[in-house]
């Protein structure tokens, strides 16, 4: 499911106007199946006025969690889902397609999040067969890969490439 099909599936339910108004997407995270798809998506909703967050999981239901507060007092960052024009597939894509090219790792399973930084930004999460972890950063807008580095998840660093 792609995250905009989400996004309008939550806007469309019952429960939009009453548990979600007035409250922004900040954040957003997705396992994938055996395909390299995105199968349910969790987004994260929060109120600026309350400073709280409501969590909300989408797949073929729609599950809204009660408003909590943030684990770090951090400033968050609206995401408008207009200024995403990369999909979280092509996303994955761009990111399958370096792992071929310049890591060429056997994937055990990816995931994806849609956050901001300075800006929304794809993070893309590789986990490799032999556990190491391909991290990638691409923009929203035009796909390019901003940032990658490896982390073997027995180790404590990453190594930027």
């Amino acid at each position: 499911m792609d995250l905009k099909n989400a996004i309008e599936k939550i806007e469309e339910s019952n429960d939009f106007e009453e548990k979600l108004k007035n409250k922004q997407v900040c954040s957003a995270i997705s396992f994938t199946d055996e395909n390299n798809e995105p199968v349910k998506w969790e987004i994260n909703y929060f109120n600026e006025d309350s400073g709280k967050i409501t969590r909300v999981v989408v797949d073929n239901e729609i599950e809204i969690f009660k408003e909590d507060k943030l684990f770090k007092k951090e400033s968050v960052s609206s995401i408008d889902i207009s200024t995403v024009h990369v999909t979280a597939k092509e996303a994955l894509k761009i990111a399958s397609d370096e792992n071929d090219t310049n890591y060429k790792q056997p994937v055990q399973k990816m995931f994806i999040a849609l956050h901001s930084e300075k800006s929304p930004v794809w993070s893309v999460n590789i986990i490799t067969k032999i556990l190491t972890v391909i991290q990638m950063k691409i923009a929203v807008d035009t796909g390019k890969i901003l940032e990658a580095k490896t982390h073997n998840m027995f180790q404590g660093k990453g190594v930027a490439k």
